[in-house]
């Protein structure tokens, strides 16, 4: 039977897009809206900053280990039907977070959303691929479309979150999910094509096992280092734990048939760039916003609707970044524009870090939109660097693991500049400085690496647009 849903030009790309754009603002929502509850959390709980981070951290953490599995089903079983459930799941792990009782609560709901963008995030990419039918201009622009929505979610996030943490309390910030989850199942239902099944393979338990001891170890590891120092036996033996079980992972997965992670994907040097490029873009900016957060709250003396609005420079140019990606990509190429962006984030940190300590946001705007003017640009370039390089049947793993290297990214930002920022406000008006500088550092970092690797396969642009 013919239904709408089997249509992939015109509406039918439309509605995928809609469908996933919806999937994309719900995930990235829910990285940084919680970010302007937390001292309200904190307060009403007793909470200490190591539960705050990992309120934070126990989303994206799960959220990244989660999708190298939700990579696999989706080659292997069809992306919308991991989609679908993907939303389910997260519509009702935002009920359990609005209604938790307790800290641990929290964190246990938070982690079970995880899982759901999970199955929802690399789905949602693999969706908008097949709908643009291979054709690599329009798939340009859907993805910076996604992007957008999803760039926007991110630094709309505290401003939302400060307005509903200062009117309706903090359980709302997880409650505002449930109409948004609603809208996106209907749509994937009624007029969402699925993608091809593969329906080869296994499942690697022990690969997903062993990548969740490492990652967990990790970034418990440096949470705990804000607390405890960095010559605590317990972190040294956490850190062991994470080299130990990650060089286990690795030879796993170089060895089983059916890999979670096939690391002949990273033979492609424009693949491995773009994700290395995207795990510090996300790494720097998922970490500023935990650490402006509590500076404009705790230096600057702001309530939490105040807080919010105080992050609309990044609000007013992120998206119109990631609009403007696709066309910047056609003048420059990829490997331009991904550098270019990079470039232009790690002026804005090194603008942040030559700052006085203490600043007033006055100070810091202009600072704040240089990156996410540099970061709106290339992010979307990365992205579609990862589809251009897999094969259609390998869309859904690409996507996962460059979703995977962002979302650790991520959380290991919030866990390392959590930790050096860390304190009472006069500490950490005297330590927002170095984190900046730390930033502009794996900023400049990533270009290098992004100029040479790029640049192996004739120019990169090329490469990666077939």
């Amino acid at each position: 039977m013919h239904s709408p849903a089997n249509h992939t030009s015109g509406p039918g790309i439309g509605w995928t897009l809609a469908a996933a754009s919806l999937a994309f603002v719900v995930i990235q929502l829910d990285v940084t809206i919680v970010n302007l509850a937390l001292p309200q959390i904190g307060q009403q709980w007793r909470a200490d900053l190591a539960a705050m981070q990992w309120i934070v951290d126990a989303y994206t953490l799960a959220l990244a280990v989660m999708l190298l599995t939700a990579g696999v089903l989706s080659d292997r079983l069809g992306s919308r039907r991991i989609f679908l459930a993907g939303f389910a799941t997260f519509a009702l792990a935002s009920l359990l977070c609005g209604l938790a009782p307790s800290a641990g609560a929290l964190i246990a709901a938070r982690v079970l959303q995880g899982v759901g963008g999970a199955l929802v995030l690399p789905t949602s990419l693999a969706l908008i691929a097949h709908a643009c039918r291979g054709d690599a201009r329009a798939r340009a622009r859907a993805v910076g479309i996604w992007s957008a929505s999803g760039a926007f979610a991110v630094a709309a996030g505290p401003m939302l979150g400060g307005a509903l943490v200062g009117t309706a309390g903090w359980r709302w910030i997880f409650l505002i999910n449930l109409p948004l989850c609603l809208a996106g199942l209907l749509i994937a239902v009624r007029r969402v094509a699925d993608t091809p099944k593969t329906g080869r393979g296994g499942f690697d338990l022990p690969g997903q096992l062993l990548a969740c001891v490492a990652l967990t170890a990790l970034v418990a590891s440096l949470i705990a280092a804000g607390g405890k120092g960095r010559a605590d036996a317990a972190i040294g033996a956490g850190l062991l734990l994470c080299a130990a079980s990650g060089a286990a992972f690795l030879v796993r997965q170089a060895r089983t048939a059916h890999p979670l992670v096939p690391l002949d994907m990273f033979r492609n040097a424009p693949f491995s760039s773009a994700v290395l490029s995207a795990t510090a873009l996300c790494a720097t900016f998922y970490g500023l916003m935990f650490v402006l957060s509590l500076y404009f709250q705790g230096v600057l003396r702001y309530t939490p609707a105040q807080a919010g609005l105080a992050f609309l420079p990044l609000t007013a140019v992120i998206m119109f970044a990631n609009l403007a990606s696709a066309g910047l990509v056609r003048r420059l190429g990829y490997r331009l524009a991904i550098g270019a962006g990079l470039l232009v984030a790690a002026a804005g940190y090194g603008w942040l870090a030559m700052l006085p300590a203490g600043a007033a946001l006055r100070q810091m705007a202009p600072a704040m939109m240089l990156v996410t003017l540099g970061m709106g640009a290339a992010i979307p370039a990365t992205t579609a660097v990862v589809l251009g390089s897999a094969a259609g049947e390998r869309a859904g793993t690409a996507v996962a693991i460059l979703n995977t290297a962002r979302q650790i990214g991520g959380a290991l930002g919030v866990a390392l500049f959590g930790a050096l920022a860390g304190g009472d406000a006069q500490a950490l008006a005297a330590r927002a400085g170095t984190v900046y500088a730390i930033c502009a550092a794996l900023m400049l970092a990533a270009l290098c690496q992004s100029l040479a690797f790029m640049g192996r396969a004739a120019g990169g642009a090329s490469a990666c647009a077939r």
